[in-house]
């Protein structure tokens, strides 16, 4: 706490150097789009074939057009605010 360092990559790059820090981003950044991206838009689309019997390829490009637009256009206030809906929802639901 004294250090004031708040993320694992700012640990790093103090302890390390600045390579260090990116390649840890890098990797990371790839672990996230490979395992639990890939993983959200399986089952979201899985959920819509079921739901609506559309093939799983339609219900990937709904979740990704839908997804990033609403990123995009929103921005990371818009991400943090669905974030915060969505645990008030799974909290009130357990």
């Amino acid at each position: 706490m004294r250090s004031k360092v708040v993320a694992m990559p700012v640990f790093l790059e103090r302890r390390f150097n600045d390579k260090v820090r990116i390649a840890y981003a890098i990797i990371s950044l790839i672990g996230y789009i490979v395992i639990e991206l890939a993983v959200v838009l399986y089952t979201g689309s899985l959920a819509i074939h079921e739901v609506f019997g559309l093939p799983l390829t339609w219900g990937l490009v709904i979740l990704c057009v839908i997804g990033g637009g609403y990123t995009i256009y929103g921005g990371f206030k818009a991400v943090a605010y669905t974030d915060i809906i969505q645990v008030t929802v799974l909290i009130l639901g357990a």
